[in-house]
């Protein structure tokens, strides 16, 4: 048994159109271009080309126009609250999150190289101020992603 082929089916909008995947060529068909020339003639589908049977899946390769509207909106619902809330506190995290990485990472060297604090946990305090740090990439990534 051969493989899956899939072969254009014409829904008469430009652009869009359904492809049905079948396990087998339907009769008469050659090939994918064959089923294209047989199944659309002058942007429509031809009627006297006979539809598959048996093991058929149909996909969509056009929009469905309610579905998208209907995510969009979803999508929509999410985004813009958070994004407003992300633009209201972003100077404000961007200042403590910076400010936070800038001290840790000088606290962290000086504490170090001198002998004030002699089991001083170097390490911890320097992911944790590059770890802020990253934070101020990540929310501008975050705004970005939300913005478009």
């Amino acid at each position: 048994m051969a493989g899956i082929a899939a072969f254009p089916v014409h829904t008469g909008k430009q652009g869009q159109g359904f492809y049905w995947l079948a396990r087998e060529k339907p009769p008469g068909v050659a090939s994918v271009q064959d089923a294209d020339a047989r199944l659309l003639k002058d942007g429509r589908r031809n009627r006297k080309t006979p539809m598959p049977t048996g093991d058929v899946e149909f996909r969509s390769d056009g929009d469905s126009s309610v579905v998208r509207k209907m995510g969009r909106f979803g999508w929509d619902a999410v985004r813009l609250p958070l994004l407003a809330f992300l633009t209201l506190v972003e100077p404000v995290a961007r200042f403590v999150l910076t400010a936070l990485a800038l001290v840790g990472i000088l606290v962290a060297v000086f504490l170090e190289y001198s002998d004030a604090a002699p089991r001083f946990p170097f390490w911890l305090v320097l992911g944790m101020s590059l770890g802020c740090g990253s934070l101020v990439v990540v929310l501008n990534a975050v705004m970005r992603r939300l913005a478009r």
